[in-house]
């Protein structure tokens, strides 16, 4: 019982700094992720500015592919920014992250064999944003099915068709893609007499 007594503050020091380092790390995170998820959407006009400059076109088709950059970018950047804080929070806490992320990596090598539709997925997306092929709010036909694009992620698209279905296609299954809103649009009518 002796011993217990003598237990001072000091003795938990060393355990309450890395609680705080590691307390610290998460809320730097969170904070920069609630930043980057404000800061992305207010400097869309300044990317539809410069994009126009650049390269010109009708400002709706600009915003759009702006809001469309912006959503990837904002994901993306989310999730480096929260690998890299549990990384920072493992090493801090004294684990070794040097085989924790050699393991990863083999990990990674082995689910990089097991997951080729998922690589596929990606790079198909990664090619559908660099051509400018649809947008979020176009139009589009895609695999036959019409609708609004709602979303474009690296690894899938989201369409709400006419009757209000929300259909989900991998990017890498996108055989045929018809944008009928791109430069312009237009509907028409028929109209019995």
């Amino acid at each position: 019982m002796a011993g217990l007594a003598e237990l001072t503050l000091q003795d938990f020091y060393p355990f309450l700094d890395k609680a705080v380092r590691i307390l610290f790390i998460l809320i730097a995170a969170f904070i920069a992720t609630k930043l980057i998820h404000k800061w992305v959407p207010k400097i869309r006009c300044r990317i539809v500015e410069m994009m126009s400059q650049h390269a010109g076109g009708p400002i709706v088709e600009l915003e759009k592919r702006a809001e469309t950059l912006g959503g990837i970018f904002r994901k993306t950047v989310s999730v480096l920014i929260w690998v890299i804080a549990l990384v920072m929070a493992l090493s801090t806490a004294g684990f070794n992250i040097g085989p924790i992320l050699a393991g990863a990596g083999v990990v990674g090598l082995a689910v990089g064999f097991g997951a080729q539709n998922l690589v596929r997925d990606v790079i198909s997306g990664l090619f559908i944003l660099l051509e400018n092929q649809i947008r979020v709010n176009d139009v589009a036909i895609i695999n036959g099915t019409g609708g609004l694009v709602e979303e474009i992620n690296l690894r899938t698209t989201v369409l709400r068709s006419l009757d209000g279905v929300v259909h989900i296609f991998p990017n890498g299954t996108i055989n045929s893609l018809s944008n009928m809103t791109r430069e312009y649009s237009y509907y028409l009518f028929d109209i019995g007499v």
